[in-house]
C-alpha cells in the first residue's frame, strides 16, 4: 500500500497516512477520494444518451476472491485485495462520472489462455464501480443489465456504461 500526503488547513504542514484521510484533514481534503480524485458526490453526473468507457485491470475469478481462515470462516484473498486497490486507483485516474439512475453495463475482458467462466469475472468489476462511486449500488435498482464478453482486441478490461433506455429523467 502506498502512502499519501494529506493536506490540512492552510498554514499546517500535513501528515503522512497509510491509505487513508487524516481525521485532522480539512473539509476540502476530506472530500477528495483515492488518487486525489473528487469524491463521488461531487463528480459530474453522466449525461443521458452518452456512453462512458473505462479501462480496468482484468479481475480475478470469483473462485479466487476468498480463502479459508485456519480457525474457520473466510476472508478476502491478498490477490483480490491487490486487484481491488489497483482497479480503484485506475478508475480514479480516469476521473469517472457518476450515474444516479439505472444503467446498462457492457464489459469486455481480454480473452484468457485457459478456460474460464466470464460470469465469475463480472462481480468484482461491478463491486469496484460501486466502491468508487460510479454507480450507487450494483443491485437491480441501479443496474438494469450486464453484458460480459471475451475480447481478442482488449489487453485488459473495458467497461462501458450508459443510462438504461427505460430510465426517464425526473
Amino acid at each position: 500500500m502506498s502512502f499519501t500526503k494529506v493536506k490540512t488547513s492552510p498554514g499546517e504542514s500535513g501528515s503522512i497516512v497509510k491509505g487513508a484521510i487524516s481525521p485532522r484533514a480539512s473539509l476540502t481534503d476530506r472530500i477528495t477520494g483515492r488518487g486525489g480524485d473528487v469524491a463521488p458526490a461531487l463528480r459530474p453526473l453522466a449525461q443521458y444518451g452518452a456512453s462512458y468507457s473505462y479501462v480496468m485491470p482484468v479481475p480475478p475469478s470469483l473462485n479466487n476472491i476468498y480463502e479459508n481462515n485456519r480457525g474457520g470462516g473466510r476472508r478476502k484473498s491478498k490477490a483480490y485485495g491487490a486487484w481491488c486497490l489497483e482497479a480503484d486507483w485506475e478508475l480514479a485516474r480516469q476521473k469517472p462520472v457518476r450515474f444516479d439512475k439505472r444503467v446498462d453495463v457492457s464489459i469486455y475482458i481480454a480473452e484468457p489462455s485457459r478456460a474460464s467462466d466470464i460470469d465469475n469475472r463480472l462481480k468484482p468489476i461491478l463491486d469496484s464501480l460501486q466502491r468508487c462511486g460510479v454507480i450507487e449500488r450494483d443491485d437491480n435498482r441501479f443496474v438494469r443489465s450486464v453484458r460480459g464478453a471475451w475480447s481478442a482486441e482488449e489487453k485488459s478490461c473495458r467497461v462501458i456504461l450508459y443510462y438504461a433506455f427505460d430510465t426517464v429523467r425526473a
